[in-house]
């Protein structure tokens, strides 16, 4: 397993965090870590890998400035998701074909990080699990991203009444970290 100060993210994934903090830069200075203001300022590359500690630091200040409320995680996680599905992944959303649009949404795991292994299983009719296993960079709080994403996810491909749980994590010494989904059509 690699050094989880070695793991790396697109700089799409940067984006979004980054232009957040940026309209409130004076309270984001308040809440960063001095070493991540450098952000506030320099161009983020889409194309770029940054490490995956530093999005967490950009998230986790992000989340001290959002209203009280909501999981701010689980928020990011599916804003992130639209987002990504609204552009040059619109493509990997089939409405009405839930199955066919998680396998497409977990084969993008690879275009944003380079650690990291996500698959999806189909248990049931209406019903999934969701792996990352070897992910350097796990942290409770990306968990609670993920399920936000993976929620996005399905919303989008039309289904109704989903729900996320996660059932293992790596961080309790589970093999990988696992959600069960399941929804309604």
């Amino acid at each position: 397993m690699r050094d989880p100060r070695e793991a790396k993210v697109k700089g799409t994934n940067m984006l979004s965090a980054v232009k957040a903090l940026r309209t409130a830069r004076d309270q984001a200075r308040a809440v960063l870590p001095a070493r991540l203001h450098g952000y506030l300022e320099e161009r983020i590359l889409v194309s770029s890998w940054y490490p995956e500690g530093d999005l967490m630091g950009l998230l986790t200040a992000l989340g001290k400035l959002m209203p009280a409320g909501s999981d701010p995680f689980v928020f990011m996680g599916r804003t992130t998701a639209r987002e990504h599905l609204a552009g040059i992944y619109r493509g990997h959303v089939r409405p009405g074909d839930l199955e066919r649009t998680l396998r497409s949404g977990t084969a993008l795991w690879r275009n944003y990080h380079d650690t990291g292994d996500l698959t999806s299983e189909f248990d049931a009719p209406l019903q999934a699990t969701i792996r990352l296993r070897d992910f350097a960079a796990a942290s409770r709080e990306f968990c609670r991203l993920l399920t936000g994403y993976f929620t996005e996810l399905l919303d989008q491909a039309g289904g109704k009444e989903v729900k996320v749980t996660k059932i293992a994590c790596s961080l309790d010494l589970a093999p990988d970290c696992q959600w069960r989904l399941t929804w309604t059509t």
